[in-house]
């Protein structure tokens, strides 16, 4: 009953302008975030950047170009997702929460 109380007044302070301003801004941020990593990470594969990065450390001779480039965008893809929540978090607290 007593955390009930808590939600209570925690929603009284907050109207409801900001709340929907707060909301349209976090989700914004990791709308432009989202849509800047895929289109980093398709322009880098069309380069075959992740085959040149293995063929400057010398071991370009035992990968393929195709098997390097997939396990670098799913490397990519991994590192994004992993920042999202820090990009939420970051976005939250630029627009208040």
């Amino acid at each position: 009953m007593n955390h009930l109380l808590f939600i209570k007044n925690s929603v009284r302070q907050k109207d409801a302008i900001s709340g929907v301003v707060t909301g349209l801004g976090v989700l914004a941020v990791e709308t432009a975030y989202l849509v800047f990593a895929i289109i980093l990470g398709i322009n880098l594969f069309k380069r075959g950047t992740y085959y040149q990065i293995l063929k400057r450390t010398g071991e370009g001779d035992k990968t393929s170009s195709q098997a390097a480039n997939v396990l670098g965008t799913l490397i990519y893809a991994v590192l994004v997702f992993i920042l999202l929540p820090v990009v939420k978090a970051i976005s939250t607290k630029i627009f208040g929460s």
